[in-house]
């Protein structure tokens, strides 16, 4: 049973770590890419447009974003603990070794749907704000970074730590 646990969440994990890539990383380095001499990168005109949106969704909706928030908090959290219990758990040797690998990893795993279970209420705030703001095109690539952005909230820190260092020493 733990046999098949372990791959529905390697699968899980992998999806994630492509999905990040390819709507977060890739869409946050063409822009920047694209900008070229602009005073402010996208990236960062995308960033602080995000943090307006949820500075106002906090005041307009402060129950949603509590709960999204708690959704975050979830996925920062879980796994970092999953790995503590694990470690102690195979150490005292009450449960096997695959068993103790399969538990963080699940954990994890958990932490990415509960992250994207929140997604469409973040996006719908972020879209409300941009459509009662003037002066922001619909093409403008902040409004993307800005989506990404949102988009990034969803992943654990353990997987985007992970991801970052896979890049750091892949390059």
């Amino acid at each position: 049973m733990h046999r098949l646990l372990l791959v529905a969440s390697l699968i899980v994990i992998a999806a994630a770590l492509a999905a990040r890539w390819w709507f977060v990383l890739r869409i946050l380095a063409q822009a920047d890419d694209e900008a070229g001499n602009d005073t402010t990168p996208p990236s960062r005109r995308g960033a602080e447009l995000h943090r307006q949106a949820l500075a106002q969704w906090q005041c307009d909706d402060a129950k949603d974003a509590a709960l999204r928030n708690a959704q975050l908090r979830f996925g920062m959290a879980v796994p970092p603990l999953s790995l503590l219990v694990a470690i102690f758990a195979a150490a005292v040797g009450r449960v096997p070794l695959t068993l103790a690998l399969t538990i963080p990893l699940a954990a994890t795993a958990l932490s990415v749907l509960v992250g994207f279970s929140g997604l469409p209420r973040e996006l719908m705030a972020l879209s409300r704000h941009i459509s009662g703001r003037t002066g922001i095109r619909a093409d403008d690539p902040g409004i993307r970074c800005a989506l990404a952005h949102a988009r990034d909230r969803v992943f654990p820190t353990v997987l985007r730590w992970l991801q970052t260092k896979a890049a750091r020493t892949g390059s």
